[in-house]
């Protein structure tokens, strides 16, 4: 994984400038550095620094010391423990290839929005513990708003209207939200685990929790029901049963695109 996201993140946000255009000259300083070290650095040694520190302990002055360069120097490029840690996250993002079973595009709608969803989740869970410094105005790249763009086009010609597809997107991205802080541990009811079985027999029956894929067995269930009940929804709107498929006519330009990871 840190070979392939230590590459300089290319996508342009708006009203954000490139993050490969600020590491374009070679970053140096005229303070001496430590003999036999190199007095320049890039970004993928930064990053990589970074990573190996680990989002709990990284600090600039721990980064300095281990690219054996003063303080300053990592400060001019990079004012807080909280900016580095942005920049890893959108190379551990970025890192997450595109595409992946995708579906065919006369594919149904519900098939389009969970391969959506299911994409999201692996560029987040790629991500780790680093997702703490998530800024949607940074780490939503134009190809993920691309998707959904598309996404909204498919569930429009589904028979959803812009209101409607808008809520689709944004329950099924709740869904995925949720889902990564289970991954992470941030909501997991632990403490389930520890319940007696003779105050709590269905509870501990369940036995979710001692399953270690249920988190992902959760996402799962979530977006299947989520998926059910905007069907649901979209019918009793309509009185009619949903077409299940976008239309034919609707045009190629999500058809052919892929769907991104991140």
């Amino acid at each position: 994984m840190i070979t392939n996201v230590l590459q300089a993140p290319q996508t342009t946000f708006p009203g954000s400038v490139s993050t490969a255009a600020i590491w374009e000259p070679a970053m140096s300083d005229s303070q001496p550095t430590r003999r036999g070290r190199p007095s320049t650095f890039d970004l993928a040694d930064l990053i990589a620094v970074a990573i190996e520190l680990g989002p709990d302990k990284v600090t600039l002055n721990k980064v300095a010391s281990a690219l054996a360069v003063p303080r300053t120097t990592v400060y001019n490029r990079v004012r807080s423990p909280t900016e580095l840690g942005q920049l890893v996250l959108s190379s551990l993002i970025g890192a997450v290839p595109p595409g992946g079973g995708e579906p065919a595009g006369n594919a149904p709608w519900q098939a389009h929005l969970e391969a959506f969803a299911r994409a999201q989740r692996v560029a987040l869970l790629a991500a780790g513990p680093w997702l703490r410094f998530y800024d949607p105005e940074i780490h939503v790249p134009r190809e993920t708003l691309q998707s959904a763009d598309c996404l909204l086009e498919v569930l429009a010609a589904a028979g959803f209207s812009a209101e409607m597809a808008g809520h689709a997107l944004a329950l099924v991205t709740v869904v995925v939200q949720h889902s990564v802080r289970l991954h992470l541990g941030d909501d997991n009811p632990s403490y389930l685990s520890r319940l007696s079985a003779e105050e709590f027999p269905w509870i501990t029956a369940a036995g979710v929790i001692r399953n270690p894929d249920w988190d992902e067995q959760q996402f799962s269930y979530n977006l299947q029901c989520a998926v059910a009940g905007i069907s649901e929804v979209l019918r009793r709107a309509s009185n009619v049963e949903p077409h299940p498929q976008h239309r034919s006519d609707s045009g190629v330009r999500c058809d052919q695109q892929q769907q991104p990871g991140a």
